[in-house]
């Protein structure tokens, strides 16, 4: 079994004999070895406790990762790890002008989603360690720095809204604002398809054009 936090570096797997040894060879792009580490136990972890694994952020992009356990009789297994990242299809919540409170009539929107959510960990979250991120956006009617505020406040309250519902997997927010129009516009435009949000769930923080920084918040 195994158990895989991308974001914190870390991995548990036990095995059925005692482990001498785990290896995890992680590689980037065009499968370029990124990093690879070595870890020999003496006296052998023994059968069924976890083998942890640390390692440090690699200089690139992580692809797939390698893992080798080798027990007392020489043998070994392996297991092969590829990062998820999955965008969950939703109707948009839509909010009173300025407001960031989830009204009621809107709250089937959400729960539809989170029916998604569901189905996307019973049929990926066994072995990595998947998150929920919730990002918000606006159209570019107002200050920059309001619709940062505006959009950060109703990630928010969507995300509260998951967890108050049962969600129990990490959850994250970021309001971006402006920025990362999926309609591109000048100032002072009123565009409801730039008024939006995103979930993604994945087993790292998210990168890309639609989430161009990272100070996600838990919640």
């Amino acid at each position: 079994a195994e158990d895989v936090d991308l974001d914190e570096r870390r991995l548990k797997c036990r095995a059925t004999n005692p482990v001498v040894e785990a290896r995890l060879t992680i590689l980037g792009e065009g499968g370029k070895v990124l990093d690879e580490i070595v870890s020999p136990f003496d006296p052998p972890v023994p059968a069924g406790e976890d083998v942890p694994l640390e390692w440090t952020e690699p200089d690139g992009q992580i692809v797939r990762m390698d893992l080798r356990v080798t027990d007392v009789a020489g043998f070994y297994t392996g297991v092969r790890i590829s990062p998820f990242s999955i965008e969950i299809p939703h109707e948009e919540v839509v909010f009173e002008f300025g407001k960031a409170d989830v009204r009621a009539s809107e709250e089937p929107k959400l729960a539809f989603t989170l029916g998604e959510i569901k189905k996307a960990l019973e049929t990926h979250g066994t072995l990595l360690t998947l998150k929920l991120f919730v990002a918000g956006y606006t159209d570019s009617v107002g200050s920059k720095s309001s619709n940062i505020e505006l959009s950060n406040r109703r990630a928010r309250a969507i995300a509260a809204w998951f967890r108050g519902k049962g969600l129990k997997i990490p959850i994250y927010y970021q309001g971006f604002g402006e920025e990362a129009q999926a309609v591109p516009t000048p100032d002072e435009t009123e565009e409801p398809r730039n008024r939006r949000a995103l979930y993604i769930l994945s087993s790292q923080v998210p990168t890309g054009e639609s989430v161009p920084s990272k100070s996600w918040k838990p919640l």
